[in-house]
């Protein structure tokens, strides 16, 4: 797996409302969906009998609370206090440093979003079980008000950690992350940091070069496939280009990174902006 693939996969698995080419990762609403109050969590409210249901698992509390005004933060973190862009102006909420700290909160995020989408779904299956099933709809209720508790702590939990609120839209912005080599031996996976972008802006630049790569790739491959099937109806090995090869031993040169192996993006200091939510 390259590392286009496993950006995509981590991008993915935060709530992603757009990912832009001048900053980093966007949190908060999906886009067409609100992102207060949803259906899901005010639907049923009535009086059941609450059944067993697997627990879900808390978010983890950072002890550090945070008083200081934007500018403030800005100032003492060295990062900008707003970022503009075509969605509106985000405010500085939190500066996360550290990779574990920056791990802690990418899983809160999958946590949150993971809860809200299973309320949402027990919340259609109640609406779709038939009035008459009254075991049936007092078990979904019974589940619904269970996930609805976990999670309303778990968000009281992030706004105490990261002014988290689901009537914002979140921005991340990475500034310092490491780039991992990855190698299989004996059944052990190892890594080792190859390189270290320092800014925002040297982390932009990476991940433009390596999109361009990653696009002039797939384009080659399926019209190199294509040609090759015409002619023998086999598959074939893939050849690239002279530009893509050139393309690649730039990136090894500048990054030590090579887009055919495989590596791993560590955050070492993010910071966490936030706008209302549109209505």
């Amino acid at each position: 797996m390259n590392l286009y693939k496993n950006i995509l996969t981590y991008s993915a698995a935060v709530v992603a409302i757009y990912i832009p080419a001048q900053v980093g990762f966007y949190f908060g609403k999906q886009a067409g969906r609100g992102e207060g109050s949803s259906e899901g969590e005010e639907r049923v409210e009535q009086a059941v009998a609450v059944r067993e249901v697997a627990e879900a698992k808390p978010v983890r509390e950072k002890s550090e609370s945070r008083v200081m005004t934007a500018e403030d933060l800005a100032q003492a973190k060295g990062v900008p206090a707003v970022v503009e862009s075509a969605q509106g102006n985000y405010t500085l909420v939190s500066v996360i440093e550290g990779a574990q700290l920056n791990q802690q909160l990418t899983d809160n995020l999958q946590i949150v979003r993971s809860q809200r989408q299973q309320l949402a779904q027990l919340a259609q299956q109640f609406d779709q079980t038939s009035a008459e099933a009254v075991q049936q709809r007092e078990l979904i209720a019974g589940q619904i008000n269970q996930v609805k508790m976990s999670l309303q702590n778990n968000l009281r939990v992030m706004a105490q950690s990261y002014s988290y609120s689901l009537n914002h839209t979140y921005l991340r912005v990475p500034h310092v992350v490491s780039l991992l080599a990855v190698n299989e031996a004996d059944g052990q996976v190892q890594s080792k940091v190859v390189h270290t972008f320092e800014s925002a802006d040297a982390y932009e630049a990476f991940q433009k070069m390596n999109d361009v790569y990653q696009r002039l790739r797939l384009e080659e491959q399926k019209q190199y496939q294509e040609g090759a099937d015409k002619e023998t109806g086999e598959a074939v090995a893939f050849k690239p280009s002279e530009q893509l090869s050139k393309k690649q031993e730039e990136m090894i040169k500048l990054y030590s990174y090579d887009p055919e192996r495989q590596y791993f993006l560590q955050f070492e200091k993010t910071a966490f902006y936030a706008k209302p939510a549109r209505s």
